[in-house]
């Protein structure tokens, strides 16, 4: 190698590992000459790198494209038949019903986003993943942290929601809860209820007292196709409200929960309650036996009832029930026993709720001998786990004398 050659090649070092690395050396006119000349070099190259990277990462997406595509051409989940992948949907979404607004955790259905537009066509489309759904806005209301507007403006977001994934055509579940002004319950009905009232099947409700004169005007004309009801009333009910002028004919089951001044407009005349098979008003607030006796006069076809009452009703309010065969009853005294006449009665459930209650066998023993039933499953037990019952021995004698077709008996522990 000549000495100017290696001249250069130290001049070009110096210029770029000890002037380009300090700030007090300066270069000379023609050394600075030398500089620039590396440094337009220098540009050219990077700008030639870049434009070679730029081509590698186009060639890259490319590639990772034409993966992704060859992927989906193969993907085990095309061969998958809809109706398994709707079963595994099904399974997946569990059996209650799907809440609105959803939880923040990532459980079905919500997780549809995460799957492929095949699946998630399939899911969507397949009514029985979406036609029951609980809509929960009690927690919602709070005026003094969230104005009004901002409520009624979730609520429109909500409708929209629902329009676009429940099912169009055919029975639908719901579930509504609900507080806060009446601007706001009127316009969540509207929003969650009121379209869809013909075609739902199972409706549960759980308003202010206040709010459900608005529900009970609309029962029997708009919900033509109810099989069962469930209301749960979150405070008292207004007593000046009208009474209920009937039941929907399609309605079977009833379930009632809450303050018990409903019982003023259920009581009425007018409603029929012959069609209904399955009665539970056990969650209801202290109910009399009198109040309750004048609706079960007339359930001719209960087949299963819960009730929880207190008193023990009088001699003319004895009530003959043919059909029903299971019987949940709490009570306060057991001579309610006096005024049922059940023959078809195959299970009870009997629990006094009452310190130092006796068991009502002997009135449980003329019950069954009076209705003439086959008695097979009875239980008995505290309605609280504190309270202490009694059972005398010759009442247990007359029960069992009185059960010969007795399959299963449960007692609590007595003193």
């Amino acid at each position: 190698m000549s000495t100017d050659s290696n001249d250069r090649l130290a001049l070009h070092h110096r210029i770029e590992f000890e002037v380009g690395t300090s700030n007090s050396i300066v270069l000379s006119g023609t050394d600075a000459q030398v500089a620039r000349a590396l440094l337009d070099n220098a540009e050219r190259d990077l700008d030639a790198l870049r434009h070679q990277r730029a081509q590698l990462q186009y060639q890259c997406e490319q590639a990772s494209a034409r993966v992704e595509k060859l992927h989906t051409a193969l993907a085990p989940h095309k061969r998958l038949p809809t109706e398994l992948l709707s079963y595994i949907f099904i399974l997946s979404s569990g059996e209650g019903q799907h809440d609105f607004p959803p939880s923040g955790d990532p459980t079905p259905p919500w997780v549809l986003r995460a799957v492929c537009s095949r699946w998630r066509a399939i899911a969507l489309s397949d009514r029985r993943l979406w036609n029951s759904i609980s809509v929960d806005l009690v927690g919602n209301w709070n005026p003094v942290a969230i104005p009004e507007s901002a409520n009624l403006q979730d609520l429109v977001k909500t409708e929209r929601f629902l329009s676009s994934i429940l099912p169009q055509t055919g029975s639908l579940s719901l579930s509504l809860r609900v507080g806060g002004s009446m601007l706001y319950i009127q316009r969540a009905f509207d929003a969650v209820i009121a379209p869809r009232a013909h075609r739902v099947t199972d409706l549960y409700l759980g308003l202010p007292g206040l709010a459900y004169p608005m529900f009970l005007s609309m029962l029997l004309a708009q919900f033509v196709s109810l099989q069962s009801l469930e209301l749960e009333f979150m405070s008292f009910f207004p007593a000046n409200s009208p009474p209920i002028r009937d039941l929907p004919p399609t309605l079977r089951e009833i379930v009632i929960a809450g303050d018990s001044s409903p019982f003023l407009c259920l009581q009425s005349p007018e409603v029929s309650w012959g069609h209904i098979t399955n009665l539970n008003i056990a969650e209801i607030e202290d109910v009399q036996f009198s109040a309750v006796s004048s609706i079960l006069m007339r359930c001719t076809a209960l087949v299963k009832c819960m009730i929880k009452v207190y008193g023990s009703g009088r001699i003319d309010e004895h009530i003959t029930l043919p059909l029903l065969q299971s019987l949940a009853l709490t009570f306060e005294d057991g001579a309610v026993l006096n005024s049922l006449t059940l023959p078809g009665l195959k299970q009870l459930y009997m629990s006094p709720d009452t310190e130092g209650a006796v068991l009502p066998l002997v009135e449980l023993s003329t019950m069954v001998r009076r209705s003439g039933c086959a008695l097979e499953d009875v239980t008995m037990y505290a309605f609280y786990l504190s309270l202490v019952v009694h059972c005398d021995s010759a009442g247990q004698t007359a029960f069992f004398a009185a059960t010969p077709s007795l399959v299963k008996v449960t007692m609590p522990n007595v003193p």
